[in-house]
C-alpha cells in the first residue's frame, strides 16, 4: 500500500506493460494495487512467484471471501 498516489499509479503501469490488469483501491489514506481474482489459492500462488520474479518483491497474497 502506498500514502503517496503517484507510486501507486507508477506500480499499475509497470503491471501493465508486464501485462497484468490491476485495480487500485483507496481507503484509510492508502492506495493498494491488486491483481486477480484467481480462481484458486494454487493459481493466487503461481500468480505471485511471477510477480516475485518480475520484481514486485513486495507483492503479498490477500484472501478476501
Amino acid at each position: 500500500a502506498y500514502r503517496n498516489r503517484d507510486n501507486a499509479e507508477a506500480i499499475g503501469a509497470r503491471l501493465r506493460r508486464a501485462g497484468w490488469s490491476s485495480i487500485r483501491q483507496t481507503a484509510d489514506g492508502l492506495t493498494r494495487v491488486r491483481v486477480g481474482p484467481f480462481d484458486s489459492v494454487e493459481a493466487s500462488a503461481s500468480a505471485l512467484e511471477r510477480l516475485h520474479t518480475l520484481g514486485f518483491h513486495d507483492a503479498r497474497m490477500v484472501v478476501t471471501k
